[in-house]
Order: C-alpha cells, then structure tokens, then sequence
C-alpha cells in the first residue's frame, strides 16, 4: 500500500507503519525540522473544501460530469487523505448560482484562519469576452446574452488573495481559466 500523502495535517517523516520506523534515521527528522520556516512552529488548522459542480444550466448547454468530478475529489480527499475535521461546502447545479457562490467566497473570507488549508474546485462553463479578453466562471442563473451574472476571473483573484490561509489550492475546470492567471484579465 502507498504511504498517505501529506496534507499539512501530520508530519510526513513520522512512520506510520512500524517495519518503516528502522529505515528512518534521525537524520531525516532533523533535516526536515530544519527545513521549515523561520520562527515557532506553526499550528495546524482546518482543511477546507469548496466544491462547484455545474452539469444543468437554465441557459447554457448542459454539461457531463462536472458535478461527479467534484464529487470524486471529494471522496479521495475524505478516503485516502488524513484530514480530520475536514470542512466540506458544496454548490451543485441550481445551487451554483452567482449569489450562491459570493456568499460562500465571502464566509471562506470570513471563517478560513492563517493555519488553514483551502482546496476550491470550480467545474463548469467558462466564457472570454472577445474584445476585453477577461475571462469568467458562469454560474447556474447567468442568461448567454446578460453577462451580468457572469463571476469575472479577476474578481476569483481577488478572492484568492482575501482568503488568508496557509495554503491555497484552486483547481477551475473550464474554458478560458488560463485568464486566471493573466494580471488585467
């Protein structure tokens, strides 16, 4: 069997399994200790898991699997990853509305602490602007020719930096996410 991976919720160089225990020399121990930022240790917070899965849309075409995809990130993350006490908060289809999600952004703003790890997996239909080139999550209510309720890429962005955890993983499965990335977009 493979070693759990580690999550910032244990120490990986603690053996798990007691056969393990003789490979694992001092050293080791003491490198990795050495190896961490300056300062006291820090103290290990909640993990985090925000989840949006659109596949029905009231006005865009329907989609296949993005609600399983969620899902199955969901279940490895509970089944073969050490996160106890694991916050799990979930919009699927018609919850996926705009609303829905900036209310839930905001109390991740809100409850996330600086100890705390964040994944957030968006899977659904993405759209670029031809003339401005900005790029946007669209979210269950949004109309094709209103993209007033389109969720702009720069506004996740700005999330993302609001969000004051240790770490932060964002995983968006549509088109144009690569504007995510391009400061202005």
């Amino acid at each position: 069997m493979y070693p759990v991976p580690y999550f910032g919720q244990e120490d990986p160089t603690t053996p798990k399994d007691p056969k393990m225990k003789e490979q694992n020399s001092d050293t080791r121990k003491i490198d990795y200790e050495y190896s961490r930022r300056s300062g006291p240790p820090h103290r290990r917070g909640k993990s985090w898991f925000f989840g949006i899965g659109i596949d029905t849309y009231r006005a865009f075409p329907a989609l296949n699997n993005a609600v399983k995809d969620v899902k199955d990130l969901l279940a490895v993350l509970q089944e073969h990853y050490r996160l106890p006490g694991l916050q799990v908060l979930t919009l699927f289809n018609e919850q996926a509305t705009r609303d829905g999600i900036i209310n839930t952004l905001y109390r991740l703003v809100d409850e996330v602490q600086p100890e705390d790890s964040l994944l957030l997996y968006y899977s659904g239909h993405g759209h670029l602007h031809q003339k401005t080139e900005k790029g946007f999550w669209i979210p269950w209510d949004a109309a094709r020719e209103s993209p007033s309720k389109f969720i702009a890429n720069s506004m996740i962005r700005d999330f993302m930096q609001d969000i004051d955890s240790l770490h932060t993983l964002l995983i968006s499965d549509a088109c144009f996410s690569g504007s995510l990335f391009v400061p202005g977009k």
